[in-house]
């Protein structure tokens, strides 16, 4: 699995919420690595995580890893990650067990990428949630569990994390750790879907065409393949091809319209996120 460290410190930031003895300092502190004022930050955490808080040493390793104010050091993110880590810091024990997986500044290790990565997850973040759903689902250095994967997979999803709403809908379509429910797929599809998740938007159209999970609707199906095609997923258009010559053209009108309104829903969720 590729270590998925996020590559804008501002992103990065605001899963940081600080324990900062001072509120105002952290601020400066913040406002000032969001303007590209690295040297008035470092100036600010450097201290703070050396007296050991674990967010400003979350933003230090931060800082390291992308070279923002200081040179790029791969290693001193490890360790200053690993010390936040240490205290229970969810997204810095996240950072370190990627790291720990992809061997980045230190051995590979699938036994401390696992544990870190449930340190996270326990404490609720959704995207250690994702990756265990997916060592589990894929057997990658642990026992292939189903029923394990669809439980973290569906931690995640229920946080609004789109591509493990996607995994959960497609569990309950192969019922892998899980009872087959379309019902449910239809459910789960939609809310990646409507997340703007290309291979939901995709799927859930040929869910709509053929009834499955929902009762039959061409209307709905073409207007999500056409939002799927518009996000450059591959097949949709050939869907959308097929599906028109059992439409009218009155039926293709509403569907593009019904596209709009989709469109308008996925824009709101992404606005709010």
């Amino acid at each position: 699995m590729k270590l998925r460290v996020l590559l804008t410190i501002l992103l990065l930031l605001s899963l940081a919420v600080s324990s900062l003895a001072s509120e105002e300092a952290e601020d400066v502190a913040l406002q000032a690595a969001k303007a590209g004022n690295y040297k008035k930050a470092l100036d600010i955490w450097a201290p703070a995580a050396e007296q050991g808080d674990a967010t400003a040493q979350f933003n230090l390793g931060v800082m390291y890893y992308l070279g923002q104010g200081v040179k790029k050091d791969q290693r001193q993110a490890f360790d200053w990650w690993k010390k936040a880590a240490e205290q229970g810091k969810p997204v810095a024990q996240y950072y370190l067990a990627n790291m720990y997986a992809d061997g980045v500044a230190t051995p590979m290790s699938s036994k401390e990428a696992l544990k870190w990565w449930k340190k996270a997850g326990e404490q609720g973040l959704a995207e250690a949630q994702f990756s265990l759903g997916f060592m589990y689902a894929n057997g990658r250095n642990v026992n292939q569990d189903d029923v394990e994967a669809f439980k973290w997979y569906r931690m995640a999803a229920e946080q609004g994390h789109r591509i493990a709403q996607f995994d959960v809908g497609f569990m309950y379509v192969k019922g892998r750790g899980v009872d087959r429910d379309l019902g449910e797929a239809v459910r789960w599809w939609t809310e990646s879907a409507l997340n703007g998740y290309p291979k939901a938007q995709l799927n859930l159209g040929g869910m709509f065409a053929e009834g499955h999970g929902t009762d039959k609707n061409l209307v709905e199906a073409y207007a999500w393949w056409l939002i799927a095609k518009e996000n450059g997923k591959d097949g949709a258009a050939k869907q959308m091809k097929i599906i028109e010559t059992r439409m009218t053209p009155e039926q293709i009108e509403r569907a593009k319209g019904r596209s709009l309104t989709l469109k308008g829903k996925i824009k709101l969720r992404s606005e709010k996120s």
